[in-house]
């Protein structure tokens, strides 16, 4: 599902919350892309990732992400790796 154009990093965690729940995407007190983000990196296979948070991802990799989830777009995770979420 897409919901309307948003810059969602760097807004307000409060105008984030406001805006998903204006757009019917809000079940929850935590942005949609931090739980799209925390479930995808909370698997066994992830969370063993060696420098999980110390590594950098790929650059265009997380700039893509970042345009999808600002575009309103759906956050697709299933082929990432776990250093670009």
């Amino acid at each position: 599902a897409s919901t309307p154009q948003m810059n969602v990093f760097g807004a307000r965690l409060a105008d984030v919350l406001a805006h998903e729940r204006a757009a019917g995407r809000r079940s929850s007190d935590v942005p949609y892309v931090v739980r799209m983000c925390v479930e995808y990196l909370s698997t066994p296979k992830h969370m063993e990732t060696l420098g999980l948070f110390q590594t950098p991802g790929n650059f265009a990799k997380v700039r893509e992400f970042t345009a999808a989830v600002n575009a309103g777009g759906d956050l697709v995770l299933k082929d990432a790796s776990a250093h670009d979420v």
